[in-house]
């Protein structure tokens, strides 16, 4: 059985992988913006995309998915809360449907595994938003730089922002970019760097952005203050840097414990399946794995939360 279980895994993560690629290779926020500016009424969508467009209509009135969508929007993933949610379900039914061929129809490892196979998505996206998040952190302090020697060379204060929207990769660049659009569209400008705030969420753009509103009420020199701000916000980030390093061993060790005795007791299962049967069909056997599991996880938020060091 565990072994129906470790193929089924397989296949549900690749047909994940291909699904993702699917979606991610348009992740790119400019690109979106622009379709939704400039998009064709009469062109449709067309293979794959229909089917997920034409079932997300079913779906698109739900809290849940209005709360995906947000969390879409902060990944850069061009899809709505919706398609997203066919997409999760499609792969729930698509894991529990192959399990339950691969196990002789055994209702409860079926059903395990459509329950994961919903929420996998949900946590790719997750992780998305925060690669995103630490992208645009690093990216900061030179856009900052970027803004305060184009005003010095004469810039106003929009083209500088519009000058970061085409001059900076991914991510910065397309959120600045869409901040441009929002403007150009009548959005006021506090309402559009808000807006930014909302869907990217740092720290450092929430000072970027704090320090950007008052001055625009108070006045000052701009370029100045964008140094100032760079140079504090290249601090913290160098500061964070040294910080992952000197506790990318304790992550390390805490990943290899975790992962250590599932790899142990999988390879001796593959190789010799009766060794461990006894042990398994055993309700001592069966209690002491649970304890062990239940110990693992606290052992490992444990160890998170010691290097967890906040800046």
């Amino acid at each position: 059985m565990l072994t129906a279980v470790v193929y089924a895994f397989f296949a549900t993560f690749l047909v994940l992988y291909v699904i993702m690629r699917y979606i991610l290779h348009k992740q790119q926020l400019r690109e979106r913006v622009g379709l939704i500016l400039e998009e064709d009424p009469t062109q449709q969508p067309k293979g794959l995309r229909a089917v997920i467009k034409h079932l997300s209509t079913y779906f698109e009135s739900m809290s849940w998915a209005k709360h995906k969508e947000y969390l879409l929007l902060q990944a850069g993933v061009p899809f709505t809360g919706g398609e997203f949610m066919v997409i999760s379900l499609g792969l729930s039914v698509f894991s529990a449907l192959l399990m339950g061929a691969m196990t002789g129809g055994k209702l409860l490892p079926a059903l395990l595994l459509g329950v994961v196979a919903f929420y996998v998505p949900t946590v790719i996206v997750q992780r998305r938003i925060r690669k995103k998040r630490e992208l645009i952190n690093e990216q900061i302090p030179a856009a900052l730089t970027m803004m305060a020697n184009s005003m010095r060379s004469g810039y106003s204060y929009l083209q500088a922002i519009d000058l970061v929207a085409k001059e900076m990769p991914y991510p910065i660049g397309d959120e600045f970019g869409i901040v441009v659009k929002e403007m150009n569209l009548g959005i006021n400008t506090e309402d559009a760097f808000m807006n930014l705030v909302r869907r990217v969420s740092t720290d450092d753009l929430d000072l970027m952005v704090t320090a950007f509103l008052i001055q625009r009420q108070v006045g000052g020199n701009l370029a100045e203050l964008l140094d100032n701000i760079a140079e504090t916000l290249r601090e913290r980030v160098t500061m964070k840097q040294k910080i992952n390093a000197l506790t990318a061993q304790g992550k390390l060790s805490g990943l290899v414990l975790c992962l250590l005795p599932i790899a142990l007791v999988v390879i001796l299962y593959l190789l010799n399946p009766g060794y461990l049967r006894p042990f398994f069909a055993n309700p001592i056997g069966k209690l002491l794995t649970g304890l062990g599991l239940v110990l693992m996880g606290i052992g490992v938020v444990w160890m998170r939360k010691i290097v967890d060091i906040k800046v």
